[in-house]
């Protein structure tokens, strides 16, 4: 039987895929064929694609930069949403104002499902902004092939549930106005024709089991952790208990070219140990759970050898979750001889000069922490649990390490209005120089977060429609539902036009430093370096022409 394991994300990563990779061990691990068929080429036309059009009317130059995941997620949501009938927003569609993109992207995905349509058994990994570009897929797959098996899973695969059942995890108003909306049905008929498994939560144990049951010409429908649909009924036995780390295979990345990546992923725990209010990993995870450091090291080693890369970044939530298992790893690689150059998540407040210090003699070089805010009134409110002098603190000592810095740093909490974000602006200033690289985002509400169980207490405003709406885009989305054509609710403090200000502001005064732009260009962000262009000093433009001459081509 062939199985073919797939993610189609119009977004480039360097970072091998680890979640495909642990499912095509399993797999393997249980005697099945199956193999990784990646389409670089196709998610990058895209990509491309839709941050090419110019949806709202006017050149926005920082669209696709700091919150680029949410402008694919709405282009390609309101795209496939019209494509698979579930939109109709009247009026001057999508198609006919940018017919070139359009085409392009359908085009695209159309090669995508012809070569996949010969398999078995399609399993499609799942993120926010590929929902509506996995859906297109798999409809196009079963024209091509009835008998093929279409399996769902990824981190949002649970949203889809929710149009079989009633979304218990949001808000009575949001689940109401859905309900009435008939977007439930639509989906579930398309679901029904098209898709034969939803899994989620912790997937490996899951699609072993729905796989030996089709080889074995069975469909089963007993299986925790998965959603199926059989003779029009649908079966939903519950969740699985959460996997001992330990018990998993190591990931296998067989099918994957690896001259694309820089770094092989890995992990060293699953779940989250923070309570922040807007992030829903504690949930997902169900249990903060740890490996055994001893099989790290051999997974490092083994993959390091047999892929030929020596650079590894972890998939964790935090790296740091528990110290001492941490510590321990990085003493073992120390005592192994291994020579590599690792990174990750870690969580500030579990972070200390001692384990930076056992880290940097590993090889650890990239830490990421959560920065968010540097109001502390802002960090208590979201939870996030760290003092904004331990936080400078911890980033210089990084710094004097000579490791590369990322942070994050969210704007737009509601009750924030945007004279109070404009004026924060200096603070980041202040500590440009004890951080490589800043990642700006409009906060961004988890769909099991504690925001989304009750956002209106939280201060966020709750739309009833269904219909991807220019009035309604003109504020960000928050806690998107993913479904192609559906808004659940969003916040009112800051509209598009004050955040794209701010963007703009943050950019000028705070973020196009070298360091920066040298980070967008090891990252290949050609796209979000080309819509920055007119906010750079003359200094740093030059600079980036001189020293990056055939990149500079390209933008």
């Amino acid at each position: 039987m062939d199985v073919r394991l797939t993610c189609l994300n119009p977004m480039a990563y360097s970072v091998t895929p680890l979640g495909l990779g642990y499912i095509n061990a399993s797999l393997k691990h249980a005697g099945h064929t199956s193999t990784i068929q990646l389409f670089e080429r196709q998610e990058q036309l895209i990509y491309d694609s839709i941050l090419s059009m110019d949806y709202f009317g006017e050149k926005s130059p920082l669209l696709g930069i700091p919150k680029y995941l949410e402008w694919v997620e709405l282009i390609s949501g309101e795209l496939f949403a019209q494509e698979l009938g579930f939109v109709d927003r009247g009026g001057e569609s999508i198609h006919i104002r940018f017919p070139k993109e359009v085409n392009t992207i359908l085009g695209e995905c159309n090669i995508v499902a012809d070569r996949l349509s010969d398999s078995d058994v399609i399993g499609f990994g799942v993120q926010s902004q590929s929902v509506g570009i996995i859906l297109y897929l798999a409809q196009a797959i079963k024209e091509n092939n009835k008998k093929a098996k279409i399996i769902l899973g990824g981190p949002v695969t649970e949203l889809l549930i929710g149009v079989f059942y009633p979304m218990n995890f949001l808000h009575n108003s949001i689940r109401d106005s859905l309900k009435k909306s008939g977007v439930f049905s639509k989906y579930r008929d398309f679901l029904f024709e098209n898709v034969d498994y939803i899994v989620y939560g912790e997937g490996e144990d899951s699609i072993v089991e729905i796989v030996n049951g089709i080889e074995g010409g069975t469909f089963p429908t007993d299986i925790r952790g998965t959603s199926s649909i059989r003779d029009g009924e649908i079966f939903s036995p519950g969740p699985r208990e959460p996997i001992n780390l330990d018990d998993l295979p190591y990931p296998d990345f067989e099918g994957i070219d690896m001259r694309r990546y820089s770094h092989l992923s890995f992990h060293i725990s699953r779940g989250c140990i923070g309570g922040c209010k807007f992030c829903d990993e504690r949930r997902f995870f169900k249990s903060f759970r740890v490996r055994e450091p001893e099989k790290v090291l051999d997974e490092l080693t083994l993959n390091s050898k047999k892929y030929g890369i020596n650079r590894f970044l972890s998939g964790d939530s935090l790296l740091n979750g528990d110290p001492s298992a941490l510590k321990k790893l990085c003493q073992l690689i120390i005592d192994s001889g291994l020579k590599i150059d690792w990174g990750g998540f870690m969580r500030l407040p579990q972070t200390d000069e001692e384990l930076i210090d056992l880290l940097y003699d590993s090889g650890f070089r990239r830490p990421k922490f959560g920065l968010e805010s540097l109001d502390q009134e802002v960090i208590d409110d979201i939870q996030k649990g760290q003092t904004i002098d331990y936080v400078k603190r911890i980033l210089k000592y990084c710094r004097e390490k000579g490791m590369a810095v990322t942070t994050t740093y969210m704007v737009g909490y509601p009750g924030y209005g945007i004279e109070y974000e404009l004026s924060n602006i200096p603070k980041v200033s202040e500590v440009r120089n004890l951080y490589d690289y800043m990642a700006l985002e409009l906060i961004n509400v988890g769909i099991r977060a504690d925001i989304a169980y009750d956002p209106i207490k939280h201060g966020f405003e709750v739309l009833s429609t269904c219909e991807f709406d220019k009035g309604i885009w003109e504020y960000y989305t928050m806690g998107r539902s993913y479904i192609p054509g559906v808004v659940t609710y969003t916040r009112d403090s800051l509209s598009r036009k004050e955040s794209e200000l701010l963007f703009i502001e943050y950019s000028k005064q705070a973020l196009l430093t070298k360091d920066n732009i040298e980070y967008m260009l090891y990252k290949h962000k050609l796209g979000w370096l080309k819509r920055l262009r007119e906010y750079m000093p003359f200094e740093i433009s030059n600079w980036l022409r001189t020293k990056y001459l055939e990149k500079e081509a390209c933008l």
